[in-house]
């Protein structure tokens, strides 16, 4: 059998862009097959840009495939335009294509399954598609495999002559498919294509094989799924599991005689997406309601400022008596640590930040940067303490992007004294309580993670930062500066709106001046602005780089 060639297309994201590539290396036919990756380039953005450079890396370290092919985009594409022109010049050389995306999960026998089904219907005309996914709904009823009008393209194959008769002018493609019975769903995705609220290719291939009668082959139970619903995507911004799909763990060959068309399927897709409706308007209405009842508890002028305004205005606010209130006690009593990092660990596209279980595409990738170019700079010798290193997640990110496990990593944290992390050397300690040694032969690395600020005495832990001898680096991470005079805010806690605690902004020149005698500054990465919408403070989030 002649494989059909990979199409992966990848961007931002490179925690999904490593699961994907781990879940298609167990199809013992990627070594027979050729792969062409196309990334398309950051948009104008610092953190976008670190993070298709990590992608960069992850892709030109790809091994095994048959043979390899990148294309870069030194521009920004979108999805679109990026999908569209990389599968139309694959197919100017091939007959036939199997597309991937960064955020695609297979199963092991997704490529014997669509290579099967390509060779298969490869001159049946009516067949459009062969798709991975198939939907999470009652499979009663319904055969291993079946045909659905139109198409979908989570994990899919497709010829070149179902390609070139897609109409991708959307409007004339709306003009065409007026008075036919096509779902209304559908429709409107492409009335928001029109209109540019999204930039969905997929909707334009779908409604040209549904005018024209095309076909997918559909598995009962899918051979790919989406793991792109947990907020890092560039169009799936909500987080959601409506999409939930179980991947097939058994081989089963495609008997061409039994696989029809499903009307049972596509009527409880229908069904699928009405009850999902439903219960979207349900959760509506229910934070409607929330929501009504707050504004009307308050005076309304200052709920319509803290509700429609920008809300990170109102996380801060002026600490008239100058107060320190204890951010640790507060916030270091983790219940179910233990939970947590085993949650982190089995949950690879997962993170915690801020006492929330996020997507891991929010981690710091400044740093996880900084520190791959350091490991590969002094050989992979580095010792690293962290300060305010919370459960280790940093730790945990590292390891998950880079694979690194001989590096020595230990957290920093007030009211903690468990060992958490995997490797023993990986430990938790009171600065206050211990005095850190730091080995000579080793490269130094003292990374301080939102710690800072929430000192009752600031000034006075960086004069132990800079006693402490053989620091080769020093990285702070997000830490609030300002041109103005020092003070100290309320921060509102972030699951408990009712408490506020201490948050020290520093002056830029007194901070740069403390570090000064012991450190050089090598780069300052600007975050974010925050500004109080009376205009009493302003201030900008850094990470910092510094080398001794």
């Amino acid at each position: 059998m002649n494989l059909a060639p990979i199409v992966f297309f990848v961007y931002n994201r490179p925690f999904h862009t490593i699961q994907s590539l781990k879940y298609l290396k167990l199809n013992k036919l990627y070594k027979k097959t050729d792969l062409i990756v196309f990334i398309d380039g950051p948009k104008n953005d610092i953190q976008d840009k670190i993070k298709v450079s990590l992608v960069q890396d992850i892709i030109h370290n790809i091994k095994g495939f048959k043979s390899k092919k990148i294309i870069f985009r030194k521009k920004n594409f979108g999805l679109s335009k990026n999908f569209i022109s990389g599968i139309s010049s694959v197919l100017k050389k091939y007959e036939k294509v199997i597309v991937l995306e960064d955020d695609n999960l297979v199963s092991r026998y997704f490529l014997d399954y669509v290579n099967s089904g390509l060779e298969i219907y490869k001159n049946d005309k009516n067949i459009c598609a062969i798709n991975g996914y198939s939907y999470p709904v009652n499979k009663k009823g319904i055969s291993n495999y079946f045909f659905v009008k139109g198409a979908d393209t989570w994990g899919w194959g497709t010829w070149r002559r179902a390609w070139d008769e897609i109409i991708w002018d959307p409007q004339k493609l709306l003009e065409r498919i007026k008075n036919k019975n096509i779902l209304k769903k559908k429709v409107d995705l492409l009335k928001n294509k029109i209109n540019k609220k999204n930039d969905s290719y997929t909707i334009m291939y779908d409604l040209s094989m549904q005018l024209k009668n095309r076909y997918s082959l559909v598995p009962k139970i899918s051979y790919s799924i989406n793991s792109g619903f947990d907020g890092s995507g560039r169009h799936a911004k909500t987080k959601t599991n409506m999409y939930n799909s179980v991947l097939n763990q058994k081989k089963i060959p495609i008997n061409k005689s039994k696989v029809i068309v499903s009307k049972l399927y596509q009527d409880r897709i229908n069904l699928f997406y009405r009850e999902k409706f439903k219960q979207n308007f349900i959760n509506i209405k229910i934070k409607l309601i929330e929501f009504t009842k707050k504004i009307l508890g308050k005076k309304l002028e200052k709920s319509i400022k803290k509700n429609f305004f920008n809300i990170d205005e109102f996380f801060f606010k002026k600490n008239k008596e100058a107060k320190f209130i204890d951010y640790f006690n507060l916030n270091n009593n983790y219940k179910n640590e233990n939970y947590l990092i085993e949650f982190l660990k089995k949950n690879f596209l997962y993170t915690f930040h801020d006492g929330k279980i996020k997507s891991i595409n929010e981690s710091n990738y400044y740093i996880l940067k900084k520190l791959k170019l350091l490991l590969n700079k002094n050989e992979k010798k580095l010792n690293i303490v962290e300060f305010g290193g919370g459960i280790g997640q940093k730790y945990l990110e590292f390891v998950k992007l880079f694979n690194e496990k001989e590096i020595n990593w230990s957290i920093v944290e007030p009211k903690k004294k468990k060992n958490l992390l995997p490797n023993k050397k990986n430990y938790f300690f009171n600065f206050n309580e211990h005095t850190i040694k730091l080995p000579h032969n080793k490269t130094n690395i003292l990374i301080i993670s939102s710690y800072l600020q929430y000192l009752k005495d600031p000034y006075e832990f960086i004069r132990k930062i800079c006693r402490l001898s053989k620091v080769d680096y020093l990285i702070i991470d997000n830490i609030p500066l300002t041109k103005e005079q020092e003070q100290r805010l309320l921060k509102r806690h972030d699951l408990d709106k009712k408490k506020y605690y201490s948050y020290f902004l520093f002056n830029q020149k007194k901070f740069v001046k403390s570090l000064s005698d012991k450190f050089k500054f090598k780069e300052k990465i600007n975050l974010k602005k925050m500004e109080n919408y009376k205009k009493n403070y302003s201030f900008k989030f850094y990470d910092l780089f510094l080398s001794k």
